[in-house]
């Protein structure tokens, strides 16, 4: 799926879009798709081939071999299931990077929002950030859901000078922070699913759209990550939120408080003064949402997007003493070199 950003298209066609792709990876052949990736990873600068390497010992920790028991699951098994059980978005991403391997290759997966350590080096989508977290292996997973970035045409001091939220808040501690400011002045925060113990704060669906009217966007973890935090931080709006606790594929683990996003408080208790703060500094503000901008950027090159994942793949099976692997931990091939 390429990494474009919203332009108000119907979620509708966008998901039918994705399925029918997933479909067509499943069925036709992608060896020449294979064999371009691999060149341009071989072809590319030390810098860009450096980049790619740092991003994906990020994403697999592990630096020592392992071994994978008889419960593994390969990719032709991996591949065949689907006619067994609809296959879902997380199925397709995962296949989407599975398909350039050979498919006798076993490996461990997860889908879902559970974002516990495995025991066994897993594939996953979202991993927490304390302890070691060695074995939870990152790779960009439900990405329809989760990557969604924009193009804000408001600027900055064209929006309004408060802080928006709308979501789920079913989990308590979502339901804390609708409770404290659901009715501050300073504020237009809400939940979007019904509770009758607190109706009065279920306000109406506001699109990403009408939430980049705002200032100011709260983004608060939800059943793993924030869902809204990459399009708020790809916006001219200025993302607050409380430190993570877990990451994605996005690398929540690398953003840096004040810089990218502004840090609120765990019990939200600075919210209204930080508010008030980036009101009254503009340019403070617009720094930030310029430091985020520079930190989505890193990842819209969806041809990159696929390196770096497969070269995640590739460390995984050369780790856990399987080949054959695509070769991407060689350097720059001798024709690149010669041209230096």
């Amino acid at each position: 799926m390429r990494m474009s950003r919203l332009q108000g298209y119907r979620q509708s066609n966008v998901r039918l879009f994705f399925y029918l792709r997933g479909l067509c990876n499943l069925l036709l052949p992608n060896a020449r798709q294979t064999r371009t990736l691999v060149a341009r990873h071989r072809e590319a600068s030390m810098a860009e081939q450096d980049y790619v390497q740092q991003r994906a010992e990020y994403y697999l920790k592990r630096r020592t071999p392992f071994t994978l028991d008889a419960s593994a699951t390969s990719i032709r098994e991996f591949r065949t299931a689907w006619k067994h059980r609809q296959p879902s978005a997380y199925f397709f991403d995962l296949h989407d990077y599975l398909r350039h391997f050979d498919r006798s290759l076993r490996f461990f997966y997860r889908f879902g929002d559970n974002f516990a350590v495995p025991a066994e080096p897993t594939f996953v989508k979202a991993r927490t950030l304390a302890g070691d977290n060695a074995n939870a292996v990152l790779l960009k997973l439900d990405k329809l859901r989760h990557y969604k970035f924009v193009t804000d045409r408001l600027g900055f001091e064209d929006k309004r000078d408060q802080m928006v939220w709308r979501g789920n808040a079913a989990r308590p501690h979502r339901q804390k922070v609708v409770q404290q400011f659901h009715h501050h002045p300073l504020c237009n925060v809400g939940q979007t699913n019904p509770r009758p113990e607190a109706p009065a704060s279920v306000k109406p669906y506001l699109s990403i759209w009408d939430q980049l009217r705002y200032k100011f966007i709260l983004s608060i973890e939800g059943n793993d990550v924030a869902t809204n935090l990459k399009w708020i931080m790809s916006s001219n709006s200025v993302c607050f939120m409380t430190r993570p606790t877990r990451e994605t594929w996005f690398m929540e683990g690398q953003l840096i408080p004040d810089h990218h996003y502004v840090l609120l408080r765990d019990d939200y208790s600075d919210l209204e003064e930080k508010i008030r703060f980036y009101s009254a500094h503009s340019e403070l503000a617009r720094e930030v949402t310029r430091h985020a901008n520079d930190y989505v950027a890193q990842f819209c090159d969806e041809g990159r997007e696929t390196i770096i994942a497969l070269r995640v793949l590739d460390r995984y099976f050369a780790l856990s003493g399987q080949s054959p692997t695509l070769g991407l931990d060689i350097r720059r091939s001798s024709a690149a070199q010669s041209r230096i």
